[in-house]
């Protein structure tokens, strides 16, 4: 962490817009969507809302502006056009409703009310060329991938702005680009479904950089400002209210501005931003605060800090192993920084079991309800490369080569090489027939009775997202992923494996 000489070197004075390394750093971000964008991993232009959660946080802003109301039917019944809605189908039209007669949504209004600017843009699309300006037509989905990779760099800014504050810019960068580029927050900024990942990063990013920036300053309206932040953050996951203990924390610290007035007009304002979300909550069940899962949806007494961490299935440090060393920087603390630092390591920490007490991540690249974490992870990083200036080089090295690594990990994520992963467990099976291979895909029935399905064959045996992975998925096959993108990058007419 630089002295105060160094601080001053720039950290706060220099106009971010004239930052030579923040432009460099969103260049190189925009360079990777690009690249996905290239290799078919990432087309905004032809994804579409579908699934549960993406319909969930979509149905708010789409029921609120085209409908005047919150009744989800025909978001449910046309965002999900094509599903079989069952019983246990949380988006179904028909499904149960609440006391107040409205049909559930177990998410969260804030994404929608961050997307609704964008969408409002694809109406004005939509309205132009001709396509149906009703909230379900291909400018309205467009408008919402393109939203979350906008926030998605939008926390990449926030996070180097933040780190600015206390360090040196070639340190602020590399913490930056390491915790976005080898973390979650790559895929869900660049993601094929619709999530609130990106837009929660964004919030927490904006709520630290304003605590960081204004926490000193003689005066109550700074925490006013903060607490809006904070609700902002909270309204898009519930579990970013969680990062309140950081003010409250730094307030016990605090020697301008301590006592009861700052705390109170800081949580006054958080409970303020929080209101659209206890208003919808009021309309769907009937009281202002719930939680729509169910009471059996978390297990508050029995945390799983190692599944979290280490599951082979959405472990945040088996699947992004650069956050293990973010995690440890954020617990070397200086004297002077003392307060900023057990402020930050605390809100990690309370993170980590708030997660922990709801494991399963279920459909998933990596531990993605960590990725509101990012900005602390940028901070560990940067705290360590500041402590070994003389590494700086051998740093970046690193941490290029991890996010590289991390890129060919969406890229399999994303189904890239799914192809030879079925045609690799098609030979496996054949051998174990005693059949060729061209004769196995052309059965209905193998020779011990059992029936087969190609396709659904197929289907299980693609990149295992949101179940455990082998340990050659997780390691040595990112060499395969590498091998598809060189012959991609010789024949550019072949199109990527499906």
């Amino acid at each position: 962490m630089p002295s105060d000489s160094a601080t001053q070197d720039g950290s706060v004075s220099v106009s971010w817009w004239k930052d030579g390394y923040l432009a460099g750093l969103l260049l190189v971000a925009l360079g990777i969507g690009l690249a996905f964008m290239a290799l078919g991993v990432y087309k905004p232009w032809h994804q579409r809302i579908a699934g549960v959660d993406p319909v969930g946080y979509y149905a708010y802003a789409r029921s609120l502006l085209f409908d005047g109301d919150l009744q989800f039917a025909n978001e449910y019944r046309a965002l999900n056009a094509k599903a079989t809605f069952t019983e246990g189908f949380l988006m179904n039209p028909d499904g149960a409703r609440t006391a107040t007669g409205h049909l559930p949504n177990l998410f969260s209004i804030g994404p929608g009310i961050l997307w609704t600017p964008i969408i409002g843009i694809a109406h004005g699309v939509a309205l132009m060329t001709g396509a149906e300006s009703d909230g379900f037509s291909r400018p309205y989905h467009t408008a919402v991938f393109l939203a979350n990779a906008f926030y998605g760099l939008a926390g990449l800014v926030c996070t180097y702005l933040l780190l600015r504050t206390w360090f040196l810019p070639a340190h602020s960068t590399l913490g930056a680009f390491a915790a976005w580029a080898c973390s979650p927050a790559l895929y869900y900024t660049y993601g094929q479904i619709a999530m609130a990942h990106a837009c929660s990063f964004f919030c927490i990013a904006l709520f630290l950089l304003l605590w960081a920036r204004l926490r000193e300053r003689e005066a109550l309206w700074p925490w006013a400002l903060i607490g809006a932040a904070l609700g902002l953050a909270a309204l898009v996951r519930w579990q970013n209210a969680a990062f309140g203990i950081v003010p409250a924390i730094d307030l016990l610290w605090n020697r301008r501005i301590r006592g009861v007035a700052p705390l109170a007009l800081c949580a006054g304002a958080s409970i303020l931003f929080f209101v659209p979300q206890m208003i919808a909550w009021k309309i769907l069940y009937g009281s202002f605060f719930t939680i729509p899962q169910g009471e059996a949806f978390v297990d508050w007494g029995r945390p799983d800090v190692i599944n979290t961490l280490f599951s082979m299935a959405s472990g945040l440090i088996t699947w992004t192993p650069l956050c293990a060393v973010a995690i440890a920087g954020l617990f070397v603390w200086r004297r002077e920084y003392r307060p900023v630092w057990i402020a930050l390591a605390a809100a990690f920490a309370v993170q980590l079991y708030v997660n922990s007490v709801v494991p399963d991540a279920g459909w998933s690249f990596g531990m993605r309800r960590m990725v509101n974490c990012t900005p602390l992870f940028a901070v560990g990083i940067a705290q360590l490369a500041a402590l070994m200036p003389w590494r700086l080089r051998w740093n970046v090295a690193v941490v290029l080569a991890l996010a590289f690594w991390n890129f060919l990990f969406v890229l399999q994520y994303c189904g890239f090489i799914d192809r030879f992963y079925v045609e690799r467990a098609a030979r496996e099976k054949a051998a174990g027939l005693n059949v060729p291979v061209q004769e196995l895909v052309q059965m209905t029935q193998l020779p011990n009775g059992e029936s087969f399905d190609l396709r659904q064959f197929a289907s299980e045996h693609r990149f295992p997202r949101g179940k455990e992975l082998t340990a050659r998925q997780l390691t040595v096959d990112k060499l395969v992923v590498l091998r598809f993108l060189i012959e991609r990058a010789a024949s550019p007419s072949v199109n990527a494996p499906e």
